[in-house]
């Protein structure tokens, strides 16, 4: 049985090009950190102590480049640490493991 490798990007989504945001609007300077393993897709984001899973938008988009948005900023006050955020294959859509190649769009 033959694996079908897939390219998978790393592509940077931007609403607007002001740093402030509230809920709702996408974090225009997040940079995530990304780990492809067997079980799936794990995230290494900055933490102030109160980001959660729930705060990203984590899909498959064309050509299964994967988009990661922030919808929520972290705006706690603790001292800042990367936390881990875990993604199966399942909850992306995908069935087989992808090849990642990391790249990052400009705005």
């Amino acid at each position: 049985m033959n694996l079908i490798q897939a390219m998978m990007s790393l592509v940077l989504v931007s609403a607007g090009h002001t740093p402030a945001t509230t809920e709702g609007d996408v974090d225009p300077f997040f940079v995530p950190e990304v780990e492809n393993t067997q079980e799936g897709i794990i995230l290494n984001v900055e933490s102030h102590g109160c980001t959660k899973k729930q705060d990203f938008r984590v899909r498959v988009g064309h050509n299964e480049s994967l988009i990661v948005e922030r919808l929520r900023k972290d705006r706690c006050r603790e001292t800042p640490q990367l936390i881990e955020l875990r993604y199966s294959h399942e909850e992306l859509g995908l069935s087989k493991p992808p090849v990642r190649e990391q790249r990052i769009a400009g705005k």
